[in-house]
């Protein structure tokens, strides 16, 4: 951390049995990012401590919720669904039929499938007593393994997200750049606050909702294989990101808004959001980087690939699709054309796409791809050309030889006066 500037993108994972993290990337940046792994089970965050052998994981052995405070820890019989509340007994008559991967005990079990019944899965084995704390306590003691704010926030507490945030809003309102919660749309345990409450509470404190990565049906009977259609939902996870709006007021100083837009335009890249990543990105470079700035994106791989995606976007060719139905209709009337040869040019892989490749974001790539191809093919002509710059792709092949040839600050001040001069 250089000047109270922390580097690295930290995320806080409440709920993290068996380290699972809900924040993924590819692994060229496993380096760049620390994850606070939060479980309230003391054995089970014992038991992480010790085996833990992946860099970048850190485990802390609390609870999290409202208020600092005794609680009981229901255990169920898949500890997935073990809460600080009760089950609610009209959800244990229902199933969801549930796709499986990786494997179980040591045997493969990718492409089967199986009904989960939520009366077994849910059956309470155990209930220990534990001790909650609250997010913005524990930073406010100094109890956390990294002291700056986390970056990134994920919730799944089975049923007390909304209380994890009550605890937690001065440590949000900090930093917190991107959340995600588990939501129910009914209820699965017994008093539980459902998404409209956590919907209105994130849009409270900066937050834009952006997408649910999960969403779950569930049967209220279970039948036979052959009559089964499409069922009812009842849980998700649901993303939302600050606004850009929301940034410029939380941050402290001009060095920590562009951190925040940056590694707010990487979080959003990790959710196929690039719209909103490039939008963080023209709030990033909207000024020179300060030394103090560059010294702590030093050698990060996130800020390399981030830099050369932002040059890359401003380089592509302006192809867009008509604003106006009637000149969609006038068009369609006309006898079809034949693309010419820069309109083709405009239709090709940008050099977007081709560092999405590189870098390891298949999935993203493969939504800009099917995007291009769509508008591509609709119909020749369609797409209309604005201003295109000459040698874009050459531009861009010299700009990646020069970001791996010299040092990264060098290179930043050199990005810095380019953006300096071009304004």
């Amino acid at each position: 951390m250089t000047d109270g500037l922390e580097g690295r993108i930290v995320s806080h994972d409440v709920g993290g049995r068996g380290f699972n993290v809900e924040l993924k990337y590819p692994q060229h940046f496993r380096d760049d990012v620390v994850h606070v792994l939060f479980e309230a089970d003391q054995a089970c965050a014992a038991e992480m401590a010790r085996t833990n052998d992946r860099p970048g994981f850190l485990v802390a052995p609390y609870g999290l919720g409202a208020v600092d405070g005794p609680a009981t820890l229901h255990v169920t019989a898949n500890p997935y669904f073990s809460s600080l509340l009760e089950p609610d007994p009209a959800f244990a008559a229902l199933s969801c039929e549930v796709p499986l991967s990786g494997s179980i005990d040591g045997v493969p079990v990718e492409g089967t499938r199986y009904d989960a019944l939520y009366g077994a899965e849910m059956r309470v084995v155990r209930r220990i007593p534990v001790e909650i704390r609250t997010l913005d306590g524990l930073r406010a003691a100094g109890a956390l393994p990294i002291p700056a704010p986390p970056d990134f926030l994920s919730i799944d507490t089975q049923g007390t997200e909304f209380e994890v945030m009550e605890g937690a809003l001065a440590t949000i309102d900090a930093g917190v750049l991107a959340l995600t919660c588990e939501v129910e749309f009914r209820s699965m345990y017994l008093g539980q606050r459902l998404f409209p409450d956590l919907f209105r509470l994130a849009l409270a404190h900066g937050f834009e909702f952006v997408d649910f990565t999960h969403l779950q049906a569930v049967a209220p009977t279970r039948l036979p294989v052959g009559v089964r259609g499409r069922e009812p939902l009842a849980f998700g996870d649901a993303l939302f990101f600050k606004s850009i709006a929301s940034l410029r007021a939380i941050a402290p100083t001009p060095d920590a808004l562009q951190l925040m837009a940056l590694k707010l335009a990487f979080i959003a890249i990790c959710y196929r959001q690039l719209g909103i990543a490039l939008a963080a990105l023209e709030e990033a470079f909207a000024r020179p980087m300060s030394e103090a700035l560059s010294g702590a994106l030093a050698g990060r791989r996130y800020f390399e690939f981030l830099s050369a995606l932002h040059e890359a976007a401003a380089r592509a060719p302006r192809a867009l699709l008509h604003d106006d139905r009637q000149a969609v209709v006038a068009e369609l009337r006309s006898p079809p054309t034949q693309v010419r040869g820069a309109d083709a040019a405009d239709m090709a892989a940008s050099g977007v796409e081709t560092l999405l490749v590189e870098h390891g974001f298949h999935e993203l790539a493969g939504v800009v791809r099917g995007r291009r191809n769509e508008a591509r093919d609709s119909r020749p002509g369609r797409v209309r050309r604005r201003s295109a710059p000459p040698a874009a792709l050459a531009f861009d092949r010299a700009v990646r030889l020069l970001r791996r040839a010299v040092p990264p600050r060098l290179y930043a001040m050199l990005r810095n006066l380019y953006h300096a001069v071009r304004r």
